[in-house]
């Protein structure tokens, strides 16, 4: 029955907003004022897109209309509910479409600018419609903490304008914070050793899993020598040498993956013909000419040291 309802109901109402004068008509009987101030009604423009999917289409109708917010981009979108009972949680359904209409505007514009989007419902059920039109109703006990918190500005938390001893303060999230705030800073060393000094209060309570995650943090994120961050930080923090131990070997196998995958790609660059063995050496050149040591570049590529001393010559 809804079906055989639903389709003169969409007929009826497409029909009805195709027509310039009736469309004028509707809204200005049902635009609060401060809209109709806003709004260009010469500017309005059917859309063709629809937003509620299928299953709802036996129950509900949605038009769009383009038109100009105080000579902005925006829309009027208007909601049909056919059905007999009200949608309890329209108003939440209504943000949803709300949303994707915008989503579709930042697509179409290729624009950072957010339109205007005005939402009404035409319901016409046989009793009176008894469903919130608020959205923040919908929050029952939470409602004021709701309206004091959502759609306003967001928290911004700017590390770089913290003061270092500030997060300092702070024993967990401090050296978390620490360390995301510094982490790209060229002079590592002495970063590790501030970030070391953090994680010492952390090593008293026997936290490892929280220091390796600061630690492998680290050895992702910046170029340290692994070597190096690794007795930095197995001197300071005795209590994790066998889990940064692991981590270690872990890292060094993981060098020797990436050394391989670097062998074969620049194998298929060279050609078959000079092949894998070949790429390796001119992965070792590269690797040797940034700095690395002769270990290092032995442990990525899997070359022997006598054939990196005669790359080196």
């Amino acid at each position: 029955m809804a079906n055989h309802i639903a389709f003169p109901h969409d007929r009826l109402f497409k029909s009805i907003m195709s027509n310039p004068e009736a469309i004028r008509e509707f809204l200005e009987q049902n635009l609060p004022d401060n809209v109709k101030r806003a709004i260009d009604l010469a500017t309005i423009q059917p859309q063709k897109e629809s937003y509620i999917n299928q299953q709802l289409r036996s129950k509900m109708v949605d038009l769009l209309f383009s038109v100009e917010f105080n000579h902005q981009p925006g829309y009027l979108y208007l909601l049909i509910e056919n059905q007999s009972t009200c949608d309890e949680l329209m108003a939440f359904r209504l943000i949803k479409y709300i949303i994707a209409i915008m989503e579709e505007h930042l697509k179409k514009t290729q624009q950072n600018i957010l339109p205007v989007v005005y939402p009404m419902v035409i319901y016409s059920g046989k009793s009176k419609y008894h469903g919130v039109t608020d959205l923040f109703e919908l929050f029952g006990e939470h409602q004021q903490l709701a309206r004091d918190t959502l759609w306003q500005p967001f928290r911004l938390i700017d590390l770089s304008q913290i003061p270092d001893e500030k997060l300092k303060q702070s024993i967990w999230y401090g050296v978390a914070a620490y360390t995301m705030k510094h982490i790209f800073k060229k002079e590592v060393t002495d970063f590790l050793k501030n970030v070391v000094e953090l994680l010492k209060p952390i090593d008293k309570f026997g936290d490892i899993d929280y220091i390796m995650t600061i630690v492998s943090y680290i050895a992702e994120v910046t170029e340290i020598d692994k070597e190096t961050l690794v007795e930095t930080v197995k001197t300071a923090l005795p209590t994790i040498e066998e889990k940064i131990m692991t981590a270690a070997e872990q890292w060094r196998q993981e060098g020797r993956q990436e050394g391989v995958q670097l062998g074969k790609q620049e194998g298929i660059l060279l050609g078959k013909q000079e092949g894998i063995h070949e790429a390796l050496k001119t992965v070792a050149c590269k690797l040797l000419s940034q700095g690395r040591t002769t270990d290092e570049v032995v442990a990525l590529t899997g070359l022997s040291t006598v054939e990196l001393e005669q790359l080196k010559k």
